[in-house]
């Protein structure tokens, strides 16, 4: 097989996720050294079964950056790809989902009861906000509105949902992107979000089960699997199949 045959598939892994709070017994400095090294390891994580699970081809071979980069600072050689994993949500809601989930007024009205209804040990008070975001003249009377005002609704809302995430569930967001380094376009592109991993807990002891890093992992598992499939699939069929009929003047 001649070198120019082959696709050449750079690839990087990164983390935008923002700090969230692994044990709400330790102070802040330790939960972001805490969550700093589980960052790092997840990362790790996610390379090693990107490497173990993409598909093999003897038609592709792939080289780790040791950072993610502009693409166009690549070498623009014919079958060139650069490929992105970016862990862009941890343990809460990444900037995306977050306008997903806050284009709906029910949920930020949701959010906002969780927070108020935590903050006052107060779980009526916390359905009250929520219908108060459904039509705020019901709660006039109360004052609570002018309350919720000094607060701040993008701080409620977004806090407010963050919280619940975390303490209800594992949320992780994973996102992929695979551009074309020759013409710099994205030919593919996908993200997994997740928010519990049942099956890879269920095993685990009552202990393991409620640890917050041991249901972080396990959804970060179910991600990878997620994506790498997405990624596979597009890999296969878009390009790997299109290089052997090049190669041989056969479908695969």
């Amino acid at each position: 097989m001649q070198q120019n045959e082959l696709v050449l598939v750079y690839y990087c892994t990164e983390s935008t996720a923002q700090m969230s709070i692994l044990d709400k017994t330790l102070t802040k400095e330790i939960n972001k050294r805490r969550f700093e090294k589980v960052q790092t390891a997840s990362l790790g994580d996610i390379d090693n079964y990107l490497n173990t699970n993409i598909v093999k081809s003897a038609y592709m071979v792939t080289k780790k950056l040791p950072s993610c980069q502009d693409v166009t600072t690549l070498s623009h050689k014919p079958n060139t790809l650069y490929l992105s994993i970016t862990l862009s949500g941890y343990g809460n809601l990444n900037e995306r989902w977050r306008k997903i989930f806050f284009g709906s007024v029910l949920i930020e009205g949701i959010a906002q009861g969780v927070v108020v209804g935590s903050a006052t040990k107060d779980p009526l008070l916390g359905i009250l906000v929520a219908v108060g975001e459904l039509g705020r003249e019901y709660l006039t009377w109360s004052g609570l509105a002018v309350a919720m005002e000094g607060f701040g609704q993008e701080y409620l809302a977004w806090n407010g949902f963050d919280w619940f995430m975390g303490k209800n569930y594992a949320p992780v967001t994973l996102e992929g992107k695979l551009i074309s380094v020759a013409n710099q376009q994205t030919i593919w592109k996908d993200s997994s979000f997740v928010t519990d991993n049942s099956d890879e807990l269920k095993n685990l002891s009552n202990d393991e089960k409620n640890d917050k890093e041991v249901q972080l992992k396990a959804s970060l598992h179910k991600a990878e699997n997620e994506l790498i499939t997405s990624l596979n699939t597009y890999l296969t069929k878009e390009i790997l199949n299109n290089r052997v009929t090049q190669s041989t003047g056969q479908h695969p």
